[in-house]
C-alpha cells in the first residue's frame, strides 16, 4: 500500500492540482479526476482482498481469482493513472506502461507458485514505478 501512496502522491496528484489551477475547462479535468479516483478505490479495494489472501494462507497455491485481485488491482491502479495523465498531460509515462506490462508477465509467471510469491511480485512492480516517477 506505501508503494500506491508513493506512485499517486508523489508526482501524480501535484501534476492534477498544477492542471487544475491552470485549466481552462476545470469541469472537464474534474471530471476525469474524479472517475479515476473512483477506479483507485476499486483498485486498492482488490489489492486488499489479495493482500487478506495472502496474509491469511501464504503457502497456498494461486487460484485465478488471487491472481485477478493481486495483479489486476494494480494493474487498475496503474490504469486509471494512465487515463488522467494521458488526458491533462497529453503523454503517459513510460514507468506506468512499462508497469502495465510487467504485471501481465508477472500474473502469468507466478500463476503456478505461492500466495506470497505473488503478493511479493506485484508489489515489486509498483515499488519501481514508483521509483522511476521519483527520479524522473
Amino acid at each position: 500500500m506505501a508503494a500506491l501512496w508513493w506512485c499517486y502522491f508523489q508526482r501524480t496528484e501535484a501534476i492534477g492540482i498544477e492542471v487544475v489551477e491552470n485549466a481552462a475547462d476545470v469541469g472537464g479535468v474534474g471530471w476525469w479526476a474524479t472517475w479515476t479516483l473512483m477506479l483507485m478505490v476499486l483498485a486498492l479495494i482488490g489489492i486488499a482482498v489479495g493482500d487478506e489472501l495472502a496474509i491469511a494462507h501464504p503457502g497456498d497455491e494461486a487460484t485465478l481469482g488471487f491472481t485477478i485481485f493481486t495483479f489486476g488491482g494494480p494493474a487498475l491502479f496503474l490504469l486509471a493513472q494512465v487515463f488522467f495523465l494521458r488526458s491533462v498531460l497529453g503523454y503517459v509515462p513510460r514507468s506506468r506502461l512499462l508497469g502495465l506490462v510487467a504485471l501481465a508477465i508477472l500474473a502469468l509467471a507466478t500463476a503456478p507458485l505461492t500466495l506470497i510469491v505473488g503478493i511479493a511480485a506485484s508489489s515489486a512492480v509498483l515499488v519501481a514505478v514508483a521509483i522511476a516517477g521519483t527520479v524522473r
